[in-house]
């Protein structure tokens, strides 16, 4: 507490609340939403930018603004070059309900195979994120709910007596990939776009919500 003046480290809050807020602050600051879409191309010249959409619409702007993640159309329309490598891990992120109360606590522990993170949700809920050898995270998306459950409770040890995987359990392939550029003419890139990186802390969001 002493260095952060009292401030927690860190704050947990669930994918699907930031989400509902932030389009919440969109629909109030009165910006045009056009969803949903994706952009086929973009073109740029002295004055101005020209997106085509797949449906065939165009937009025009002085700046295109790509934010759409690690395959971004517009990163490659800027002809913007990515430099990265996969880790040969897997992250697994499933949601568990605990037997008892984790106070509101965080813990991680470093194993041979990457980080393992039990992240405090609401309602004796918490968010497992761990990180294991690509081979071994593929078997766990397909394996039966008592092996994946026997092979978490390896993990999780004795850890708030029982655990119960409450929803689907999600397996991402993890990879470095970074930007040569942020900028061209006329475009930007943030978030994922300019920078998929371990998600180690959520240091990924952190960082797009940064550049935003």
């Amino acid at each position: 507490g002493g260095r952060t003046g009292g401030e927690p480290l860190g704050y947990m809050v669930e994918n699907r609340r930031i989400r509902a807020v932030l389009a919440e602050a969109v629909t109030q600051a009165g910006i045009a939403v056009r969803a949903p879409a994706t952009v086929a191309s973009v073109e740029t010249d002295a004055g101005k930018a020209t997106v085509t959409l797949a449906d065939g619409s165009t937009l025009i702007a002085p700046l295109v603004v790509g934010a759409e993640g690690r395959g971004s159309t517009v990163r490659r329309a800027a002809g913007i070059e990515t430099v990265g490598w996969g880790y040969g891990q897997s992250g697994v992120v499933a949601t568990v309900r605990l037997g008892r109360d984790h106070g509101n606590v965080a813990h991680e522990y470093f194993l041979p195979d990457g980080p393992f993170a039990i992240l405090p949700l609401t309602e004796q809920r918490a968010s497992l994120v761990w990180t294991e050898s690509t081979r071994r995270a593929e078997a766990l998306k397909t394996c039966s709910d008592e092996a994946f459950s026997a092979h978490l409770f390896r993990r999780f040890g004795e850890f708030l007596d029982s655990v119960e995987v409450v929803g689907p359990r999600f397996v991402y392939p993890l990879s470095l990939q970074l930007a040569e550029n942020l900028i061209a003419p006329r475009i930007a890139i943030l978030g994922d776009a300019a920078h998929g990186v371990h998600p180690v802390a959520g240091q990924g969001l952190n960082m797009g919500l940064k550049d935003a």
